[in-house]
């Protein structure tokens, strides 16, 4: 949660707190308004969760990323290259050699999943040279099974990233909803503590958005009101 919005979030808590130590009359219907205004702050806690938490896990997503990528080079598509460059056989040779180049390690991640899915499908042609030169029979299988659980790392992360959006879109959303819930109780404890200053007073501290203690530089911590 962005600071300015984790600002208005604390302001949101603080009235809520407000009317909880000083319930207005009766005859002030409130209680969509203060309903509303719940409502929403449980909302907003719940996607400022998972907009805060989806960097940390997007982080250990790259990582378990790379440690694949690199997995797979050595494991897989490196002794598939050590091989196909040690052909002698006139039929084979030419072909092999000009196929299999291990990728660089900068390249995409989308283009390295397509420099597996080319030497899979090239090795699936000479399957039984490289089984001859050392390769397990089932190395096709292994190799397209790491793929595979690369490919679920790239998906995982893009999933990370439309919730992390999501996410933002529901906060500001249900800020909007409090805003509104806030704006109808203001009328109503404007009206029921009326000529009541230090009450009013109280009220106007509790629903303004303060500044950020320390300055420009300095950073808000929300915690859920």
């Amino acid at each position: 949660m962005k600071d300015r919005q984790a600002r208005t979030w604390e302001s949101f808590g603080r009235a809520q707190a407000f009317l909880e130590k000083h319930p207005l009359p009766a005859t002030f219907d409130v209680g969509p308004a203060r309903a509303t205004l719940r409502d929403a702050i449980k909302r907003a806690a719940a996607y400022a969760a998972t907009q805060d938490g989806a960097p940390a896990m997007n982080r250990g997503e790259r990582s378990r990323q790379q440690q694949q990528v690199t997995r797979i080079r050595d494991r897989h598509m490196r002794p598939l290259v050590v091989i196909a460059r040690g052909q002698e056989d006139p039929e084979t040779a030419v072909a092999t050699r000009a196929a299999f180049r291990l990728p660089k390690v900068s390249i995409s991640i989308i283009a390295f999943l397509t420099a597996c899915d080319g030497m899979i499908e090239t090795a699936r042609n000479y399957r039984e040279v490289f089984v001859a030169e050392g390769r397990p029979p089932d190395f096709l299988k292994r190799f397209e099974a790491a793929r595979d659980e690369l490919q679920e790392t790239v998906d995982r992360r893009g999933k990370l990233r439309a919730d992390r959006v999501g996410a933002g879109a529901g906060v500001r959303m249900q800020l909007r909803r409090a805003r509104l819930a806030v704006a109808v109780l203001d009328a109503a404890v404007r009206s029921a503590f009326e000529g009541e200053e230090a009450m009013l007073a109280e009220w106007r501290s509790a629903k303004r958005v303060r500044q950020r203690p320390g300055g420009p530089g300095a950073r808000s911590h929300p915690s859920t009101p």
